[in-house]
């Protein structure tokens, strides 16, 4: 999935271009992320046709977590369309095998945070190209030779355009907010050993991006990051009035505009994710990935539309009695004007009622779960992961049962007595298996009758009185024809 990225233009051709690249965040050899520098080569009569990366005449290098043929990390250096590759003493060079026609010559290389890697490539003879890889933390810096590629014919030099991206490079996992964090800082290409400099006409984001993706600019330096910075849990937040917080739709997703204090449903836009940053500080994220800011640090109203958590979108949280207080940077609070009903302002200087909000978090996952059957990889625990997603999507994040109907059932267990008053139902998402009728029973006796979930991969949430249990069982009691395997993708509990 394409991440942030940005785009330079060169005002000539050049034989040598350079930049670094500075993980500030690695984001593990579990995460399959590449950080590169695209660019562009030129024909001899100086022009650089602009097009698909598979027709241009492009390039890149860079770092990525799991290098071809290591598993692990490593540096890639690669030219579409080239004709011809030679190794360097420690890499390999071959064909491309999935991303178009070009050769590549990459070798694993254990590329450490806050370490700074020189990357250099430079135009030799004809139409050759050679790159170069520079661990700067050394003295003198330790250079590597990573092979010389022979471009198209007609090739004269480098060029024209560049790119410099951030890219999660396999099947994007079930929602934004579980991309692994990763943060790196790319410095501003040079030219012909600093001689030329190149203009900035990004940043840009691709088509399918994550919201909290992002682009920062430090200098003429630029760190790109993507992911949510901390651990994270989705709760909802509920004014004065009992209405909740809830970011308001802009473009058909959650988020992008204003936030408001008036929800009376409990769906998707008001659950908002809470992350706890490395400064300890919270910030919360909407589902479609936008936080909560307070913009200038406070002193107007709230937004939700910014993509990524910094000053302004990071808050000092308070709990007392149950009730939670968000104080900004600025040092103004969250509040609910009137109690609840209309926008969330961030303005007010000392804590009141309506600067409380009572949480209401989602305590399934601090559950022991059992079931009646499980199917193979999909078994109780996938239903409190915090991923709603199941076949044909992602089948091992549900709870299936071995061809059960009517009586299944899932017991959520905890430690100690819990006190909770909302379960949110949501039914595997195929078409075929359908719970069409259920019941909640506690472990202080009581029971809920629950209706049908819905077969759209919306969740049903059932409210109820609140009350302290130490367990709490969903029975199936109707199901539509023709299910075979009746379970869930999500249970929530609040």
């Amino acid at each position: 999935m394409s991440g942030p990225s940005l785009t330079w233009t060169w005002p000539s051709p050049l034989t040598k271009m350079e930049a670094d690249l500075k993980f500030t965040a690695d984001p593990g050899t579990a995460s399959p992320y590449f950080l590169a520098t695209q660019f562009g080569l030129v024909h001899a009569d100086n022009t650089h046709v602009l097009g698909s990366l598979q027709e241009d005449l492009n390039g890149y290098f860079g770092l990525q977590t799991q290098v071809k043929g290591s598993g692990g990390k490593g540096v890639v250096f690669a030219i579409w369309n080239a004709t011809n590759a030679v190794s360097g003493p420690t890499s390999t060079c071959g064909a491309f095998d999935g991303e178009g026609v070009g050769r590549q010559c990459y070798m694993p290389f254990n590329w450490v945070a806050n370490k700074t890697y020189h990357f250099r490539v430079e135009h030799t003879t004809g139409t050759s190209f050679r790159g170069y890889i520079a661990d700067q933390s050394t003295t003198p810096p330790t250079e590597t030779y990573l092979g010389e590629i022979q471009a198209p014919a007609g090739t004269a030099g480098i060029g024209g355009s560049s790119f410099q991206w951030l890219e999660y490079y396999t099947t994007a996992p079930a929602s934004c907010s579980l991309y692994p964090y990763v943060r790196a800082l790319w410095s501003r290409p040079t030219g012909n050993g600093g001689s030329v400099k190149p203009v900035m006409s990004g940043p840009a984001y691709g088509d399918a991006y994550c919201q909290n993706s992002a682009v920062t600019a430090s200098g003429v330096n630029n760190y790109l990051e993507e992911g949510t910075p901390g651990t994270i849990s989705t709760r909802l937040m509920v004014a004065k009035n009992g209405k909740f917080v809830h970011p308001v739709v802009t473009g058909g997703k959650c988020g992008g505009g204003g936030i408001n204090a008036d929800g009376s449903v409990v769906d998707d836009c008001a659950l908002l994710t809470r992350v706890v940053l490395s400064s300890g500080k919270i910030a919360l994220q909407a589902d479609s990935g936008y936080y909560v800011s307070c913009p200038g640090g406070g002193g107007s109203t709230a937004t939700a539309s910014t993509r990524w958590a910094r000053s302004a979108e990071s808050f000092t949280e308070t709990i007392v009695a149950g009730k939670a207080s968000y104080q900004s940077s600025g040092g103004k609070y969250l509040t609910a004007v009137n109690g609840g009903g209309g926008a969330l302002n961030c303005n007010a200087t000392t804590v009141g009622v309506n600067e409380q909000f009572y949480m209401l978090d989602n305590k399934a996952p601090s559950a022991t779960v059992s079931v009646s059957t499980k199917s193979v990889d999909q078994d109780g625990s996938k239903a409190i992961d915090g991923v709603i997603d199941g076949y044909p999507g992602d089948a091992s994040r549900e709870w299936a049962t071995a061809g059960e109907g009517v009586g299944a059932w899932i017991r959520l267990a905890w430690s100690a007595s819990t006190a909770i008053q909302q379960v949110t139902l949501y039914d595997r998402p195929n078409l075929v298996d359908n719970v069409t009728g259920g019941t909640l029973t506690f472990s202080n006796g009581s029971s809920v009758a629950v209706g049908a979930l819905p077969s759209d991969g919306t969740g049903r949430t059932v409210t109820f009185s609140p009350r302290n249990v130490t367990w709490v069982k969903f029975t199936v009691t109707s199901v539509a024809a023709g299910s075979a395997n009746i379970g869930l993708a999500e249970m929530q509990v609040r």
